[in-house]
């Protein structure tokens, strides 16, 4: 069946490409550079290396807590807990791009195929941003494989629960929020802040303590809808708290401090809701996510000169295909406000 491609000039012209010999040397330093991921999505995944046909993350538990010894008492035995997480690569292609070798000179379009393929190849190297509002929704619709596992590294499903599960203890990283006003916003802000210290780890001592929050940097991920509230809550210096009239100095916003990222997804699926993880600057295993780079990104070109396919028809194609391991990480990095 005849395919026509993005940029197609002529009504009856099956295929049109409107760059040619510089192909493979363009997407190799596109793929080389990955400039156009944002620099932010590194903070949200635990990165390993994926040279096997799976990724074991592993992780110990917390150290034993000291505890008196009476006189002529026997020793006590302890040791630490651990866990391990089994993630598989899963598979990503763009779709096969096709195009006619006459039409190579014939092309008039105003945009090259240059800049249209580069396109193609940011959204496959920006992989990870496409599927982080899926792993937060804990639901593969439309850029995550139908197989990818949401079972934590506790063994629970999903990244958020009210009810995770480890070693006897419990979390709940999902607050209910007031409503999205510049006041329900403050309120919720304190909200998770209380969240956060309600966490224990798996001996039952707290997971974050206070102490650690000047080495703490705050991603705060919300739909188009919220952007407005949350610059005006965070980044202003006076606000108008609940029940005033005049402004008063936004002590929210001194609170958080300078590390607050705010960061707008568009494919929430929820307009209301927002998320807040918690990435010590210390530490790269406290992420929410999981990811492993399996082989990096790899070209396939039919082409004249390597294709009996490219010869008899005289058309030419391009693909590219990526596999990585894709998993949830660590829940105590992550809170959910859910209005």
């Amino acid at each position: 069946m005849p395919v026509t491609p993005v940029g197609a000039v002529e009504a009856l012209a099956t295929t049109v490409n409107h760059f040619y010999p510089d192909l493979n040397s363009e997407f190799i330093g596109v793929f080389d550079r990955r400039e156009e991921e944002p620099s932010w999505i590194n903070d949200l995944f635990i990165n390993a290396a994926g040279d096997k046909a799976f990724v074991n993350f592993h992780a110990w538990g917390a150290a034993p807590l000291p505890l008196p010894v009476s006189r002529g008492a026997y020793i006590h035995e302890g040791g630490f807990g651990e866990y391990t997480l089994t993630v598989y690569p899963y598979e990503y292609a763009t779709p096969k791009i096709s195009w006619h070798v006459n039409d190579v000179k014939d092309s008039r379009a105003p945009k090259s195929l240059v800049d249209r393929a580069h396109e193609a190849a940011k959204n496959l190297a920006m992989l990870r941003k496409f599927v982080i509002p899926e792993l937060l929704g804990g639901a593969a619709v439309t850029f995550l494989h139908e197989d990818v596992s949401f079972t934590n590294i506790f063994g629970g499903t999903g990244l958020y629960s009210n009810s995770h599960s480890y070693n006897g203890q419990t979390l709940d990283n999902i607050a209910t929020g007031s409503g999205t006003s510049a006041g329900n916003i403050i309120d919720d802000l304190w909200t998770v802040r209380q969240a956060y210290r309600d966490m224990v780890n798996d001996v039952g001592r707290t997971y974050w303590e206070q102490e650690g929050e000047k080495k703490t940097k705050w991603t705060i991920l919300v739909p188009p809808e919220l952007e407005k509230v949350f610059n005006t809550v965070l980044r202003s210096e006076l606000i108008v708290p609940a029940g005033a009239t005049a402004p008063a100095s936004n002590y929210t916003r001194d609170v958080f401090g300078d590390l607050v990222e705010i960061h707008v997804l568009e494919t929430l699926s929820d307009t209301n809701d927002w998320h807040v993880i918690r990435s010590p600057q210390d530490s790269a295993n406290m992420r929410p996510f999981l990811w492993a780079e399996r082989a990096g990104i790899e070209t396939i070109q039919w082409l004249i000169s390597n294709s009996d396919e490219s010869r008899e028809s005289r058309h030419e194609a391009i693909m590219w295909l990526r596999r990585g391991f894709i998993g949830i990480g660590m829940p105590h990095t992550a809170v959910q406000v859910s209005n």
